[in-house]
């Protein structure tokens, strides 16, 4: 069948990138998911053959289940970690160290646990997972010294730990590491040196801030100990919105503080000290008995934080940039064509032709004698479960990254205008080639309209900053247009037009919204 040849060949084609990234990473970092990479692509091309008929669902089994399951899970986990959800994120990450036990992922466990005592008020039991007098042997144990010390608002000893401990190319090559490091320089009033790490050492780090979703957490600190209110507000109620409620009335606070509105500010740590967890409370106790100076910022760190003040305002959307926690239209999409696949099953099944002619799939003729609708309903509709499989997964991985970039109503617009007029193509060519009735459905025109998207936001980003990690991001992008691409050729079954319709469509609609944006 077409969709088990589809099935292997994503699993071949992700796990070989996959393999291919992780051996290119240093060892202690990648190696399990080369093991596991290489792993599901041995067992995959063996029963490609030795058991033919049961390679797609092995494959695609092994590949859910030790590689998309894990990395999904392990971004949720970095989300909780940034809402300071730790005791859910150390039960997600416990489950997902049965799937992934390798690269670091039970000691990531400890940590969370220790996090997640220090919340609930328990210190003794924080200090046996985080251990701040445990050997420095890697970037793991380094994460729950600087923990710990955070946990406790000791950022004068932090700083004397980094210094001491931590040599200036690893603290620099750690988005983590950093994030304690800009804080503690906020946190002991050197705003100055703050700034100064922020514009002239930011391109060591770059890529990978953007790749861990650090970024916005940097740009609260840094707005937040130089006083800048507004920023800090404009931060909040973007990336860093999933923050509790507590925290974003601290770090508010905490600009307010700066800013010289002392009154307000005290009044209100004051208040929120009564609920705060005991991290939060420790951090506050901090702010009220050593208020940072008013901020005496340079004219060249002004003239810095004016020029980014400026940047980030003006910024359009970027693909990378933090995502809430919720993509509602894109779970509302994958919800709508699971209810109609159940439809399909109740009628008589998902691969019986006249099901899907009665549901409302695209027939080139019967739209050509004014059945319009079915340039719509046919979007829904999929064939057979593993059709259904690939197109949710990559409607909900292509989702979670366009929508909040576009906002929901341009990227419902996008997607809808991309299924419905990859569609409309695929009938007007097939009236003009006068080709045998065919029977086409699914969401693919649609998916692909989303991977254009994709492009035309980096596209955007890289004309309008020249930033590296957008370029190679787009260039992976066309990477997968042009092996799918390759793949539709190779597979007659596959509706080639859709695809191709549904990435320009995608890619012309989106350019269009973000320039009027």
């Amino acid at each position: 069948m077409a969709f088990d040849r589809l099935t292997i060949w994503m699993v071949c084609l992700s796990c070989g990138l996959l393999y291919w990234r992780a051996i290119a990473l240093p060892r202690d970092r990648a190696r399990g998911w080369a093991i596991v990479s290489g792993g599901i692509l041995a067992a995959t091309v063996a029963a490609v053959y030795f058991i033919p008929d049961w390679a797609a669902g092995l494959g695609g089994g092994l590949w859910v289940t030790f590689v998309a399951i894990p990395l999904l899970g392990v971004r949720w986990v970095d989300r909780l970690c940034l809402g300071e959800r730790y005791d859910l994120a150390s039960r997600l990450a416990a489950f997902l160290c049965v799937l992934h036990p390798a690269d670091g992922w039970v000691e990531r466990v400890a940590i969370l646990r220790g996090m997640a005592w220090a919340q609930a008020g328990n210190l003794a039991a924080a200090r046996k997972w985080l251990d701040p007098d445990r050997s420095l042997k890697g970037a793991i144990d380094r994460s729950a010294v600087a923990q710990w010390y955070a946990v406790n608002a000791d950022w004068t000893g932090l700083l004397k730990w980094l210094y001491a401990r931590v040599p200036k190319s690893v603290l620099y090559a750690s988005p983590e590491l950093m994030a304690h490091y800009l804080r503690a320089l906020g946190e002991t009033g050197q705003v100055n040196e703050l700034v100064d790490v922020w514009e002239y050492d930011r391109s060591r780090w770059a890529k990978r801030i953007e790749e861990t979703e650090f970024l916005e957490r940097w740009q609260l600190y840094l707005w937040a100990f130089s006083g800048r209110v507004a920023e800090v507000d404009r931060c909040l109620k973007r990336g860093a919105r999933f923050y509790p409620r507590e925290t974003q009335q601290f770090w508010l606070a905490t600009a307010q503080l700066e800013a010289g509105r002392r009154s307000i500010a005290r009044t209100a740590l004051q208040k929120l000290q009564v609920r705060a967890n005991l991290p939060l409370q420790r951090a506050i106790s901090w702010r009220l008995s050593q208020p940072p100076a008013s901020v005496n910022l340079t004219p060249t760190s002004q003239q810095i934080l004016s020029r980014w003040a400026s940047k980030i305002g003006s910024s359009k959307p970027s693909a990378s940039r933090s995502r809430p926690m919720k993509v509602y239209a894109t779970f509302f999409l994958i919800a709508a064509n699971l209810a109609v696949f159940a439809i399909e099953m109740q009628l008589g099944g998902s691969e019986n032709f006249r099901v899907l002619d009665r549901l409302g799939a695209m027939i080139p003729d019967r739209v050509w004698e004014g059945q319009w609708w079915r340039l719509g309903t046919a979007t829904f509709l999929h064939f057979g479960t593993p059709h259904l499989v690939m197109n949710m997964l990559g409607l909900y991985v292509l989702g979670i990254s366009v929508e909040p970039a576009l906002g929901i109503g341009r990227y419902l617009l996008v997607y809808f205008s991309s299924g419905v007029g990859s569609m409309l193509v695929t009938a007007i060519l097939a009236r003009v080639e006068e080709t045998p009735a065919t029977l086409v459905v699914g969401a693919s025109g649609a998916v692909m309209g989303l991977v254009g998207a994709i492009a035309a936001i980096l596209l955007s980003s890289w004309r309008q900053h020249k930033a590296r990690l957008a370029r190679e991001r787009l260039n992976r992008i066309l990477l997968i247009l042009g092996i799918q691409t390759l793949f539709d050729w190779l597979n007659p079954q596959v509706c080639f037009v859709c695809h191709a319709s549904g990435a320009i469509l995608g890619f012309a609609i989106a350019s269009l919204l973000i320039r009027k944006r």
